[in-house]
């Protein structure tokens, strides 16, 4: 007990937090803090270096042709299937940083036309990305399993 010095920095509890909310700005505001900025900074933070590694995996994945082989090609694995995950992602904290980073801050008003055009490339890759499920789905499922070639079968001498 006479190590626990009660004004120590030791004793300040830390909150990591990815995403304010109303309650952690009250906390700011009443501590001095300027909330808008920090809010709208992490946030977007955040989604640029979501957008950044998106847009940086879209450019190898063309490069390697992975598009034209296994989505729009004959080429057929499960794996592809990996595609769908940015796709639901980049929307989902999308519509965070509209909520908590413009429409927290009073950067736009709720149920203006800047607000639907600032959701409006969410819901474009929202679309894109139903489309590439629905394509895969049915590739994968509706069609029937290869059957071995010749060209892979061993050859038995004699024959």
């Amino acid at each position: 007990s006479r190590f626990i010095k009660p004004g120590s920095i030791a004793n300040v509890q830390i909150e990591i937090q990815i995403v304010d909310t109303h309650e952690s700005l009250k906390t700011r505001i009443d501590s001095g803090f300027t909330a808008c900025a920090a809010q709208f900074n992490r946030t977007l933070l955040i989604f640029s270096i979501q957008v950044l590694f998106g847009m940086l995996g879209f450019v190898i994945m063309k490069r390697l042709n992975y598009f034209r082989e296994f989505v729009h090609g004959d080429k057929c694995h499960a794996t592809t299937f990996a595609l769908v995950c940015p796709g639901v992602a980049f929307p989902v904290f999308g519509l965070f940083v509209v909520k908590f980073g413009l429409l927290g801050n009073g950067l736009i008003m709720m149920w203006t036309p800047e607000m639907y055009l600032f959701l409006l490339p969410f819901l474009l890759v929202q679309l894109k990305t139903l489309q590439i499920l629905i394509k895969l789905v049915r590739r994968l499922q509706f069609t029937a399993s290869p059957a071995p070639s010749e060209a892979h079968m061993p050859r038995l001498q004699g024959t």
